[in-house]
């Protein structure tokens, strides 16, 4: 897809560009020149992606920055070395340093200050080259091409699964989504895909990689076998071009994992051939120790064999990837769904995909300023499933105790729709039903690990 179709067909938001954040990149002495980057796009996926290749790396011996968003209970969360987040003290004066210095001469040249995410990006880049680290894992906040983020040289791209979300910016056409992450990959440097299962996106992929001179690894040419999974993890085999793993573990669940799992390796794979010191055990012990709260995250409640399902589902494809997880994993088990989705987001599509899951639902509010309207969800509900018992309660943490109530025996409170909701329902469940939740992971989880 060439750059004037984009044009045409694209819907990207003329306020969107990188003009700003190259002035600020300058007069910071551009900090992301001093880095060695692997750079990571896709519709869903990009976080886990980002938290496997972290801890393969920091099994690995390196000190590696990650940059992620959204956050769930912190922005802390979204600068991170290793498993530690930034500090908020140092967070502020961060933020204060960089408006300081950016600020007067975006005014200069006429320009507006930095929006929040350009701001986040600078401070990320500024920070980790401050603190000399081996490697960043610079996670795209939106699109590619134009994501703030894209003013870097990478060392490597990585394009997860990409599918229809935000397309009010990015364009309504896998396609032409596709063409705006594949922004990302540049000249003569190895981009890493993942399995795409939406037709048309790798075509896409194989012409702006070919266009750039770039090497293609995609995920879609290895194999793997799924050996064992349950609730809280499973284990694969897996054969690359390089070589067969055998026993892989992940906590995380769903077959989606093992394929985004499958790309992670490809990635290790590609850095080690670049000069980084991987071994086969760092790749097989860094997969094992992954978590990424939010993200199909299974906590057994101590009390008639009930469970809380969390799972960031924001747009049609997660929340397809969600209920293949329930069929796979909670089959028969009661599931009282817990719902709130931003007003951007397909919700009719994603209710009509999970309703027929649920045996009742409860509508709340994320905690974000795209959910004005949240109510509306209660009568799209109401139209798709009207014999499904309905509940609309504002405050998230009422909603939280009344599916807590609700819950009947081997039943499931399955909290999904966005990532914000989730934030809030972690945070409180873990300070107010700790000692309820069982298992050492929910208990002691009181940190975003990397």
């Amino acid at each position: 897809m060439t750059a004037e179709k984009q044009g045409q067909n694209g819907k990207i938001n003329p306020q969107t560009g990188l003009a700003t954040i190259q002035v600020m990149a300058e007069v910071l002495g551009n900090p992301q020149e001093q880095l060695s980057i692997v750079h990571i796009a896709g519709t869903n996926g990009k976080g886990s992606c980002t938290a496997m290749l972290s801890h393969i790396l920091q099994q690995a011996g390196y000190r590696v920055g990650i940059f992620t968003s959204p956050h769930l209970h912190s922005y802390t969360e979204r600068i991170r070395i290793n498993k530690d987040m930034i500090s908020e003290t140092r967070f502020m004066a961060l933020r204060k340093m960089v408006l300081d210095k950016v600020v007067p001469p975006l005014r200069e040249k006429g320009m507006d200050g930095p929006k929040e995410f350009e701001l986040l990006t600078m401070m990320a880049l500024y920070y980790y080259a401050q603190e000399k680290v081996d490697i960043v894992l610079l996670e795209v906040g939106l699109g590619g091409r134009l994501d703030s983020t894209n003013i870097v040289s990478s060392k490597l791209a990585i394009i997860m699964s990409i599918g229809l979300d935000h397309c009010a910016v990015l364009g309504n056409t896998v396609e032409a989504i596709a063409w705006e992450k594949a922004g990302i990959i540049k000249p003569q440097v190895p981009v890493v895909t993942a399995i795409q299962h939406e037709e048309g996106v790798m075509a896409v992929l194989e012409e702006a990689a070919g266009a750039q001179k770039s090497p293609l690894i995609r995920a879609d040419q290895v194999h793997y076998h799924i050996t064992d999974f349950h609730e809280t993890g499973q284990t694969f085999d897996l054969t690359t071009p390089v070589r067969q793993y055998r026993d892989l573990h992940i906590t995380l669940i769903g077959q989606h994992q093992v394929e985004n799992a499958a790309a992670v390796v490809l990635a290790a794979e590609a850095l080690q051939q670049m000069g980084w010191a991987i071994r086969p055990e760092d790749i097989k012990m860094g997969l094992a120790a992954t978590t990424w709260p939010g993200r199909m995250e299974y906590w057994p409640l101590d009390e008639g064999n009930k469970g809380i399902l969390m799972d960031g589902a924001h747009n049609l494809a997660g929340v397809q990837v969600l209920t293949q997880g329930l069929e796979t994993y909670f089959a028969d088990r009661p599931l009282v769904l817990l719902l709130g989705i931003l007003d951007d987001k397909d919700q009719r599509d994603m209710l009509e995909v999970l309703l027929p899951y649920g045996e009742q639902a409860i509508i709340t509010r994320p905690a974000d300023s795209r959910a004005e309207h949240w109510r509306q969800l209660a009568d799209i509900v109401g139209e798709i499933a009207p014999q499904l018992p309905l509940l609309v309660i504002d405050e998230v943490t009422e909603a939280v105790e009344k599916g807590l109530a609700v819950l009947p025996d081997n039943g499931i409170l399955c909290i999904t729709g966005s990532l914000y909701l989730l934030g809030t329902c972690r945070g409180y469940l873990q300070s107010v039903h700790k000692n309820e939740i069982s298992g050492k992971e929910a208990k002691e989880h009181d940190h975003i690990s990397g």
